[in-house]
């Protein structure tokens, strides 16, 4: 254990979920090139990778409650150093699938979200047991006649999804390089990306002398301080109950000109500074919410909150705190966890009205958006650090009975510029399709991904909705006005 290094998480760490925030990236394969020597590749470039990168090899681990500072639910990451000449990773696994399924059909498909359910390996459709030494980083490289379906991705406690796909850029790089025989090294990220003392020294030197505002509990999606965990349950927060019955995932597509116009119809006199992302916000939260209330008003047997008259809609949406911090706080490349929620809340009533306009809604997305800049998200990190308890902060999935969808915008992913390497890869090393496995979400959370921006300005967007609930969304011509069914 002499060789061992720890790294304890940052406080804002202990608030994301706990499963891996990995995605999906479909590879053609170029003619000739063989499952085998294409992992070659993709295993020495990881091997690489981990190499700068050592804490990605390591795993999370409750913390000893003898080490200095310790506080329950503290959790750590453990790692040795990792040399170039030692043996490549375990972390990624090679599966060639029997199947008649061929990379050309998916790509006709649409490349559904979860295509292969028979390829999933468990790590993914069961959050690990983060405080038992679990992997930081897995991935698994599933090959098809004519491609290969790249799953990959930390911890979600780790990285969030800028940081995740940061890595896996770093990853590419060096399988470009590997099938270059350049000379050139692919250079190290800097010391300060792994850095998770960052945020801490920086709300110590930067950060209000007053005490933290307790507003800003709502960059972690909550409305207040979390409750104290009962010394009866061990600790842990009981976990999200999983559906028998899974939703369905289905991607949609928006072309550039519609999104154009959804834009134009978010915007009205009384509009300032709402965002491409607010109007597509505002589409999802009112489209999904109307769908799932009428779905339930049919049901006389459907007693849940969506029902009631006064109840109150929530919207959880993601977003990217990096951008908040001035760079001499927080370096862009930071690649730890800086994501934080803009809650958004509204009358139920009137978010699934006919007579609300797109306008309205996205007003009350941007307003809460307003209310995110480098002070709130110091008292928010300052508030996390206060408790006496890490187990509190731990992430809770929205009720699949209750009125609130979670939106996680991923325009802004550094996800445009990855390249694999043409040598091996097709279409120049680039991915055609980038997706993020949905079965864990199918079982156990209503959320909603917006996925990179395409490279002719459309968008793609993930939503799950239980049969009825997505059948009712298909036929509501003000939803279809913009989008497009793509695939299942």
């Amino acid at each position: 254990m002499d060789d061992m290094i720890e790294i304890p998480l940052s406080p804002i760490d202990h608030a994301a979920p706990r499963h891996y925030c990995a995605f999906r990236f479909y590879l053609p394969l170029k003619p000739g090139v063989t499952p085998e020597s294409a992992f070659k590749v993709l295993h020495e470039g990881l091997h690489r990778t981990f190499a700068q990168l050592p804490w990605l090899s390591g795993q999370t681990w409750d913390q000893d409650p003898n080490a200095k500072d310790y506080r329950p639910g503290q959790l750590v990451i453990r790692h040795r150093d990792v040399n170039l000449d030692g043996p490549w990773p375990s972390q990624l696994d090679f599966h060639q699938l029997d199947s008649d399924v061929t990379f050309d059909e998916l790509r006709d498909e649409g490349f559904p979200t979860d295509a292969l359910p028979e390829s999933q390996p468990e790590w993914i459709s069961f959050p690990p047991d983060v405080g038992k030494g679990p992997d930081v980083f897995k991935a698994q490289a599933c090959f098809i006649p004519g491609g290969c379906i790249l799953l990959a991705g930390p911890q979600h406690l780790i990285c969030d999804g800028t940081a995740a796909i940061s890595i896996v850029n770093l990853w590419a790089e060096h399988c470009r390089a590997l099938q270059l025989q350049s000379d050139v090294s692919v250079l190290a990220p800097l010391p300060a990306s792994s850095d998770r003392s960052l945020l801490a020294d920086a709300c110590k030197t930067y950060g209000s002398k007053d005490s933290p505002d307790s507003a800003a509990w709502r960059l972690f999606g909550r409305s207040g301080p979390p409750p104290p965990v009962s010394e009866t349950d061990d600790n842990h927060a009981p976990p999200a109950p999983l559906t028998e019955v899974p939703m369905r995932s289905v991607i949609f597509y928006i072309p550039a000109d519609r999104l154009t116009l959804l834009y134009q119809n978010s915007i009205d006199a009384g509009s300032s500074g709402v965002s491409t992302i607010d109007a597509l916000s505002a589409l999802i939260w009112t489209s999904a919410l109307k769908a799932r209330r009428n779905v339930a008003l049919q049901d006389p047997h459907n007693k849940s909150e969506i029902q009631n008259e006064g109840a109150w809609a929530a919207v959880a949406i993601m977003f990217d705190g990096r951008g908040q911090l001035d760079s001499d706080l927080l370096l862009s490349g930071y690649l730890g966890n800086m994501t934080c929620v803009n809650l958004g809340i509204m009358p139920l009533a009137e978010l699934t009205s006919h007579e609300t306009s797109l306008a309205s809604i996205a007003r009350v997305i941007r307003e809460g958006a307003a209310g995110v800049n480098p002070k709130s998200l110091m008292d928010a990190y300052a508030l996390a650090d206060t408790l006496p308890d890490f187990n509190r902060l731990k992430y809770a999935d929205m009720p699949l009975d209750g009125t609130a969808l979670q939106i996680s915008p991923l325009l802004s992913l550094p996800a445009s510029g990855l390249d694999f390497g043409g040598q091996l890869f097709g279409n120049g090393g680039c991915p055609e399709a980038l997706r993020p496995p949905m079965d864990w979400f199918n079982r156990s959370s209503r959320t909603c991904f917006i996925l990179p921006k395409l490279s002719g300005g459309g968008v793609e967007m993930v939503l799950n909705l239980f049969d009825q609930e997505m059948d009712m969304l298909l036929q509501d011509p003000k939803f279809l006005k913009y989008a497009v069914y793509l695939a299942d």
